[in-house]
């Protein structure tokens, strides 16, 4: 149905055949509304989703069989909207978030009142994204880029919470771009299609690496610091101690790394390129050597009892042993230019301060211990006679405790072995 509105003139109507005559203004004016000839019928519709909890906020469309749009309208705070329609039948359709979740062909001929509204159950559901690793273990505080079938993504990421997981709710059913990423890596880009209150699984390539640290002869190295850099970024992406056996295990997305290992404050092993591409387990055999050392003095007998010191250059102690009835100690040492101390009777005997280790090799220190041989004789000037069984008594030069005694033989003689130093004898 057409209606032509004219002014009082009658001439308006002629405006469009004549564009140039402005004499009685020549804008016409026009408005549309849709009426209906037959017999009316009141359609209550109430727009719900998958758990049947109303729809606020959306976007009611009835067409016509040949698609004129009868009504688009947004329904209220409790999902609904009232229309008035003739009998027929009409495509209704809803959309949410700009995505159609309903799309029915409906024959109206009755009214469908407040009490027994039209139900338009629309596919608008809950979802749980659940991103796991390898092992199928969740992943806290993974980014979640998300692009919606409307198009839109956050520009902000969101996070997994402690269990893995990034609840969406109220969500139009349809394909979801997901774009992992896990310390700043992509670890999954995929497209879930929901249609359902489900959780859905994002299986991403993060991999466990369990790093195995061992000394020369393969026994586990305890407490050591192991660094994992991702060399693409240059970040650190973990720093652990070893355990007891010499392990530390890592959850790492898929990359290229360098492995670090330092124990007693020296870097014992360093790997530039290992490629992550799935579950592994890496063995890492250290610079770190056994050391035999063994203690003897300047006649080459053993030295029982000596505090044997392994240093650091910068004086930090690393091992610190008492030598056995041979004259032994054995410890184990990183490779490396270190020092070393030998006490002995609370005196310095030996100080080496570039021992260098690169392997299992045995060190034989020899210490400034001596053997002084002492014969007391009497004071008899022009004979002096042994004095049979005589008592010596030696102290370090300028103190007061006895630092060693002897008794002599028969012929007045004794031995006396002392550390390097001056003394005075009694």
């Amino acid at each position: 149905v057409v209606i032509y509105a004219v002014d009082n003139t009658g001439y308006h109507d002629r405006y469009p055949a004549n564009p140039g005559d402005e004499s009685f203004g020549g804008h016409l004016e026009t408005y549309t509304y849709h009426f209906t000839i037959g017999e009316s019928v009141y359609v209550n519709t109430l727009a719900q989703d998958s758990k049947n909890r109303a729809l606020s906020g959306a976007n009611v469309v009835v067409k016509t069989s040949t698609g004129l749009v009868v009504y688009s309208v947004y329904t209220n705070a409790t999902g609904r909207n009232n229309l008035t329609l003739t009998s027929g039948t009409y495509i209704f359709q809803v959309f949410w978030e700009d995505v159609r979740v309903y799309d029915q062909s409906i024959s109206i001929t009755k009214n469908w009142t407040y009490d027994a509204p039209l139900y338009l159950n629309c596919t608008v559901y809950d979802a749980v994204l659940l991103v796991v690793d390898a092992l199928n273990s969740p992943m806290e505080a993974a980014s979640l880029y998300i692009t919606h079938p409307n198009g839109t993504m956050n520009l902000v990421a969101y996070k997994t919470n402690e269990s893995g997981q990034y609840p969406m709710f109220l969500i139009p059913g349809g394909n979801f771009t997901v774009k992992v990423l896990w310390r700043d890596v992509v670890v999954n880009n995929t497209v879930l299609y929901i249609n359902d209150n489900a959780q859905y699984i994002i299986n991403c390539s993060v991999y466990q690496l369990t790093i195995h640290a061992m000394d020369s002869i393969g026994v586990g190295l305890n407490g050591a610091q192991v660094v994992i850099t991702n060399v693409t970024s240059g970040m650190v992406f973990d720093s652990q101690i070893t355990n007891a056996t010499g392990n530390i295990t890592s959850q790492l997305p898929v990359g290229n790394y360098s492995i670090e290992i330092y124990w007693q404050e020296t870097q014992v092993y360093y790997d530039d390129g290992y490629m992550l591409v799935g579950n592994s387990i890496y063995n890492a055999m250290c610079a770190v050597y056994y050391l035999n050392i063994t203690a003897i003095d300047t006649r080459g007998e053993a030295v029982i009892g000596a505090q044997v010191v392994i240093l650091t250059p910068q004086g930090s102690v690393l091992d610190s042993q008492v030598t056995d009835s041979e004259g032994n100690v054995s410890t184990r040492l990183p490779a490396g230019s270190l020092k070393l101390r030998i006490y002995w009777q609370d005196v310095l005997v030996n100080a080496t301060d570039n021992l260098i280790i690169t392997g299992n090799t045995p060190i034989v220190a020899e210490c400034s211990i001596y053997y002084l041989e002492i014969t007391a004789l009497d004071s008899h000037d022009t004979s002096p006679q042994p004095l049979s069984h005589a008592a010596v008594v030696i102290n370090r030069h300028g103190e007061s405790f006895v630092f060693a005694s002897a008794e002599c033989d028969a012929q007045g003689w004794t031995e006396v072995k002392l550390p390097n130093g001056t003394y005075d004898i009694y």
